[in-house]
């Protein structure tokens, strides 16, 4: 299996598929590894436009918010490390909020959830793009892997968010009932990375490479793995 490798300025955009304003309710939700520990502003999910966003990004060991504007930080630190697959969420509800952040390393350790300091005040702009390992005004500064996201237009809750690490799985993940998802564990940058629910497919990219041998310990596909095998009578 191939995982999407990005190096600092590489980045996929995708089409907004009328997903509404950056001043709305949202949770970032994503499996990645990152080939460092150090710096901040190392977007993973950006939604917006050129004006505004509400992006979840990589700042230290741990997980931010940031729109044009402004960035929040959690109270403690998620301890992610480097070279390690990560399940990492940013949730957030309507207006001016308090942005929340979670992270839990695929397959071991403990959950890490906590909360901003203070409330943020997203810019107010309609979505017209979502980059990965982008600022959707063109900052693209992740160095590392992403293998899936996805974005929700509501604020999950912690237990939520830790299903998903528990059941390490796409076909989970959908079930969950997301504005969008999408599996970056294409085989080749020639072949687009498409949404698996709605009309969010790629609309360009800039660099990204492909990478095998270092896959996450996740159920790739819409069908979740039972272990079970049919037999022909």
């Amino acid at each position: 299996m191939s995982v999407r490798n990005f190096d600092p300025g590489d980045f996929i955009q995708v089409g907004d598929g009328g997903v509404g304003s950056t001043t709305q309710a949202f949770t970032h939700v994503a499996l990645f590894q990152t080939d460092e520990t150090g710096g901040s502003d190392r977007p993973v999910i950006s939604v917006g436009s050129g004006g505004g966003s509400c992006t979840m990004g990589r700042s230290s060991g741990s997980v931010a918010y940031y729109d044009n504007s402004e960035a929040a930080y959690p109270a403690v630190g998620l301890g992610i490390t480097a070279a390690t697959w990560f399940v990492v969420a940013m949730s957030k509800a309507a207006g001016v909020t308090t942005p929340r952040f979670h992270a839990k390393q695929l397959g071991s350790g403990s959950w890490v959830h906590s909360s901003a300091s203070g409330t943020v005040d997203p810019d107010s702009e309609t979505v017209d793009r979502i980059r990965f390992a982008c600022f959707t005004n063109g900052s693209a500064d992740f160095d590392g892997r992403i293998a899936v996201a996805a974005l929700f237009t509501s604020a999950l809750s912690d237990g939520v968010i830790e299903s998903i690490e528990t059941n390490a799985s796409t076909a989970f993940l959908l079930s969950l009932s997301p504005f969008a998802a999408w599996e970056l564990n294409q085989a080749s940058v020639a072949t687009d990375v498409l949404d698996l629910i709605g009309s969010c497919d790629q609309t360009s990219i800039t660099g990204t490479d492909v990478v095998e041998g270092v896959d996450p310990a996740w159920s790739f596909g819409l069908v979740a793995d039972t272990g079970l095998a049919w037999i022909s009578a």
